[in-house]
């Protein structure tokens, strides 16, 4: 059974293109409040996310949550770093310990970096300080090279969303699924941009209007909202264990909240006009925001 995960992300910042205001301590302990009784107890945080972490580990409402965060390394990070870098998120956290932790670097420098990552990490195992171990990514490439570089790495969170399906049918996530791998799905909102108005889009992102707005339309065709297909989406990938979602208030997780209860699984063969036909396009890597 897939996982529903809670995404803090705008808990410290101002993430996603359509989010234009940080989210208020008061009402982050409503969010934490609602996904407990809804049954939520899992979190996505990392150490880019500003003070996310920090207000993570002060909630009360959090300390049965199991928790995903994500660090980062350098060209230059020695086994001691990275093992620094743990402990230090676990002390805002407030925990002993977390069930994952990712990678969260260009591939290149992971690779660069590998040998003091794979000893920090059978350290981090061994101590007890984590779980298990994996790699945020992007494309089916990266994950080829990383499965190869990181053979003990068992978790991989990657982009996907009704615009976005480049990795629905690949084999690649295939064979690591029945090889034990557990895939993460983030981004399926993609940063809220499928849950806005076409024209709402900023003039630097206008090339994906029409992808959204041919989204929108066939919502519009099938009697269905936004959100809903978009929750309908994720909850049908056969291969994704968990599905972060994040809100920008806690009207709107309410509103995720009942779109999650009553999902139905789609006929992915019937959305697949809808993926982006220019790759980049939907990658938020490249995006240029004013």
């Amino acid at each position: 059974m897939v996982n529903w995960v809670l995404g803090t992300a705008n808990f410290g910042t101002k993430y996603g293109i359509t989010n234009a205001n940080e989210l208020r301590i008061d009402e982050i302990e409503e969010i934490f409040r609602a996904c407990t009784n809804f049954g939520i107890l899992r979190l996505d945080t990392a150490q880019g996310y500003g003070k996310s972490q920090s207000i993570i580990g002060k909630s009360v409402l959090t300390k049965n949550m199991v928790i995903t965060t994500k660090i980062s390394t350098g060209r230059s990070s020695t086994s001691e770093d990275i093992i620094n870098q743990i402990d230090s998120t676990l002390g805002q956290l407030q925990r002993k310990s977390v069930q994952t932790v990712l990678l969260h670097s260009s591939l290149d420098v992971l690779l660069e970096r590998r040998d003091e990552i794979r000893r920090s990490m059978d350290i981090a195992i061994e101590s007890g300080r984590i779980t298990d171990y994996g790699l945020s990514i992007y494309t089916e490439a990266e994950l080829m090279t990383a499965l190869e570089a990181f053979p003990r790495a068992k978790t991989y969170q990657v982009p996907e969303n009704i615009l976005d399906q480049r990795l629905l049918d690949s084999n690649t996530v295939k064979a690591a699924t029945l090889a034990g791998i557990k895939f993460q799905v983030r981004s399926i909102f993609l940063q809220g941009l499928l849950l806005g108005q076409a024209k709402q889009i900023p003039k630097s992102l206008e090339e994906l209007s029409i992808p959204v707005h041919q989204f929108q339309e066939w919502c519009s065709s099938e009697s269905i909202t936004p959100l809903q297909a978009c929750v309908n989406y994720a909850k049908s990938l056969p291969w994704a264990s968990e599905l972060i979602f994040s809100a920008n208030s806690l009207q709107q997780l309410i509103q995720i909240l009942k779109c999650i209860e009553k999902s139905q699984n789609l006929d992915l063969s019937r959305v697949s006009h809808l993926s982006a036909m220019h790759k980049n396009e939907i990658d938020p890597r490249n995006w240029k925001t004013e």
